[in-house]
């Protein structure tokens, strides 16, 4: 785990316990008598196993299950969530415990080796804690691990609202349970009259959320301190300009932009799928749209012949490691063609490595990748050219057309200016363009997108071409048809 993070959930913890009620000073003989109060506990983690794993701890998905459960509910029959707990039967359903390092959750399940101190050798009672499905599941869990904590014991206290702290959890998951993630987007409180680049990404995120309407600056103006009290208090977060933090990015304001960037881009991505979706059912409507989504189902190498050959070789001269006429033979120049691909993602370093040459699972992996992400590419622009079809059939829409010049200029790596931040915008519409900041400057993120533009347009034939990536005369020519 990082050492800021670390760092974050002590802080999280910390805080936390500053915000509860007083600890009864009852001695330890009858301490759980009256609530709170505070204990040490072994804790460990658990996780929901799915099939097809990388790894399993016991080495199968029956072992794991036995392991860990079914990982659906609780033993109350609560579905599971982030920071869920299993424990003794001597602590009620319900009991809500702060946990540093998770934050405050209550008890659903139970557990075989959730045993109390003095059973099966355990020094203190035992809690497991919920991580996740699946692979993720299992490093969170593992991440974790298992330690004695000092946790505070609320009993069953429906006042307490449920807060967890943890890292790597989806927006749909965080919903549940109404758990609260550990600030993602930025790690540490960010304060007015400060300047950097985590102000620049604050400024962008608000924009991006309908906020911010000036210029992004880095500097924590009055502006950007507006923006924010404006976000506080559409998220309840506070009531006035009086309350304390009204216009700091502290920890609560941190959490809910996280969520709130969250639920934006599930909301685009549903909106980005159903476009995909109709896409495809217009792609046959242009010709001129590279269709071909076949991917390959097994591996091949030196001797191999068949049409999934011949499709490799034929990707692999789009992509430029091939300049040949595809024949449907794996001979030694589609082996080096292969090779020269791997060492390009970093799958192999040198020809003597294992795989080298091959079209192994990794490889295909990463061919099938590329397949799926010029099928999605392609689908975006059908849709695009439909939207604007019944437009462009006008005359008065041609002149237009032929009138607009957004992108008037050479653009190329290394480039700043609005007009960069226009072509990104563009490209993000179209589907191209993957970065999660429109910025003012023409990287990689930026080349990578014109390439797959270029060549869905059939612009140039490789990524290796010298116009390939850059804002040339004839890619200009078609964005601005299309701004």
């Amino acid at each position: 785990m990082k050492k800021g993070l670390l760092k974050l959930l002590s802080m999280a913890a910390f805080t936390s316990v500053l915000m509860m009620p007083q600890m009864t000073s009852t001695p330890l003989a009858h301490a759980e008598e009256l609530f709170p109060y505070t204990k040490t506990f072994t804790i460990s983690a658990y996780y929901s196993p799915c099939e097809g794993q990388e790894r399993y701890v016991t080495g199968t998905l029956a072992g794991d299950i036995r392991l860990n459960g079914n990982g659906t509910n609780g033993a109350d029959g609560t579905p599971v969530y982030p920071g869920m707990i299993a424990a003794p039967k001597t602590y009620p359903f319900g009991t809500k415990m702060s946990i540093p390092g998770i934050g405050i959750t209550a008890v659903h399940d139970r557990g075989g080796a959730i045993v109390t101190a003095g059973n099966r050798n355990q020094n203190y009672d035992r809690l497991d804690v919920w991580m996740g499905y699946c692979d993720i599941g299992l490093t969170r869990a593992l991440t974790w691990g298992k330690k004695d904590v000092q946790v505070n014991v609320y009993g069953i206290d429906d006042s307490i609202t449920e807060s967890v702290y943890l890292e790597g959890f989806s927006a749909t998951e965080a919903f549940v349970k109404n758990v609260v993630l550990a600030p993602q987007l930025f790690d540490q409180d960010i304060w007015y009259l400060s300047t950097g680049e985590d102000v620049e990404e604050l400024q962008s995120y608000l924009q991006i959320l309908g906020y911010f309407q000036g210029e992004i600056t880095g500097f924590y103006g009055d502006d950007t301190r507006e923006a924010v009290y404006q976000f506080q208090l559409d998220n309840e977060i506070i009531e006035s300009e009086e309350d304390l933090g009204s216009g700091h990015a502290g920890v609560n304001t941190r959490k809910m932009l996280d969520l709130a960037i969250a639920r934006l881009k599930e909301e685009q991505e549903q909106v980005t799928f159903q476009r995909y979706q109709q896409g495809l059912l217009l792609l046959s409507k242009y010709p001129d749209l590279n269709k071909s989504a076949v991917t390959f189902a097994r591996n091949l190498q030196k001797g191999v012949v068949g049409d999934d050959v011949r499709v490799l070789q034929e990707e692999l001269a789009r992509l430029g490691f091939m300049r040949i006429e595809a024949t449907g033979y794996f001979g030694e120049l589609t082996e080096h063609a292969v090779f020269k691909f791997q060492q390009k993602r970093g799958i192999v370093a040198t020809k003597e490595d294992d795989g080298a040459g091959v079209l192994g699972p990794q490889t295909r992996s990463a061919f099938n990748s590329i397949v799926a992400d010029r099928v999605q590419n392609m689908s975006y622009l059908a849709y695009v050219r439909n939207e604007r079809a019944p437009i462009e059939a006008t005359e008065d829409t041609e002149v237009v057309l032929a009138s607009t010049n957004v992108f008037p200029r050479y653009l190329a790596d290394g480039d700043r200016g609005d007009d960069v931040k226009e072509l990104q915008s563009l490209l993000k519409q179209l589907g191209f363009f993957k970065g999660a900041f429109l910025t003012q400057f023409y990287g990689s993120q930026t080349t990578l997108a014109v390439i797959e533009f270029q060549l869905a347009n059939n612009l140039i034939e490789s990524e290796t071409e010298e116009n390939a990536g850059v804002l040339d005369e004839t890619t200009r020519a078609l964005l601005n048809s299309l701004a």
